[in-house]
């Protein structure tokens, strides 16, 4: 069981590690907002046409509706906003930095809010290995860019917080299936995203390039589409702080793909970092929840 949960963590983190490479691609010639509008209702569809085929159907009471909007703002509407705002007013490195906060985030909320969740030693301790991994990958020039306006560490915190949030509230709809909590949370997030990148962004006057539009074609059907049902079948599995540890895989994913896509040297903090990394999730795995007194 436990090799399964890491096999398919680690498959979450290439699935969302490969975003970078692919927004990258896609915002050389279609504006941002439109790119999450696009990559959601790219998985809006893939996700309608698996649920149909599923004989699946739409939530059916006003509580299981409200949760999953409550995903939907949490994990696809306010982050990726946030952290795009914050991102251009201070330094990547220090954005990752903050990033990488997410799972120490969530296993602080997990404790103080769940039954399920208690922290003990080892917990910590794996926590702690995960964010040092995240420390040493990003390297210490990431702290020569400290500076810049409040707003932007702001943002960006806020956002590492609403996706620390998801993680904690997506273990209370694990009794839907993933073909349900899918195109109901891509719909919602739909519903905001399309008409802000209108507005924001005026995509018809737009231009986009073929490499663009398979670089969010790929967003869309893999590292969203995709992702979420991993995601959440994860969480259902294992719970907030273990599916939270991606978030220290993922910056590694992305330096690897970028050495072999793109074409990036690879430093030696890469190995470190993930041996790091590794070490975290196997002290995390290994790790007994305790039961609130």
């Amino acid at each position: 069981m436990a090799l399964r949960n890491l096999a398919l963590l680690v498959a979450l983190a290439f699935l969302w590690g490969s975003s970078n490479i692919f927004i990258k691609m896609s915002v050389e010639t279609i504006p941002p907002m439109t790119v999450s509008a696009c990559r959601i209702m790219t998985a809006l569809l893939a996700y309608a046409a698996f649920a149909l085929w599923r004989g699946a159907a739409w939530p059916r009471n006003v509580a299981a509706w409200r949760a999953l909007a409550a995903l939907a703002l949490l994990g696809y509407i306010l982050p990726p906003f946030l952290i795009a705002y914050g991102q251009k007013r201070i330094d990547s490195g220090i954005a990752s930095i903050i990033i990488g906060s997410i799972p120490i985030l969530t296993a602080l909320l997990s404790h103080l809010v769940t039954q399920e969740e208690r922290l003990g030693g080892r917990a910590i301790t794996g926590v702690t290995l995960g964010f040092v991994g995240v420390a040493v990958l990003t390297g210490p020039g990431a702290f020569a860019g400290i500076g810049g306006p409040l707003e932007g560490y702001l943002a960006v915190f806020a956002g590492a917080v609403s996706y620390a949030i998801l993680n904690v509230v997506a273990r209370h709809v694990r009794d839907l299936s993933p073909s349900v909590i899918g195109p109901t949370v891509l719909f919602l997030s739909a519903i905001v995203l399309a008409p802000a990148a209108a507005v924001v962004d005026f995509p018809i006057a737009v231009e986009p390039s073929l490499e663009s539009i398979v670089a969010v074609l790929a967003l869309g059907l893999l590292s969203t589409g995709i992702g979420l049902g991993a995601y959440f079948h994860l969480v259902a599995r294992t719970g907030p702080t273990y599916v939270a540890m991606v978030n220290y895989l993922t910056p590694v994913v992305g330096v690897f793909l970028a050495v072999l896509v793109l074409g990036d040297r690879l430093p030696l903090t890469a190995f470190v970092a993930l041996a790091l990394i590794l070490a975290g999730i196997g002290v995390t795995t290994t790790a007994k929840t305790k039961p609130k007194t």
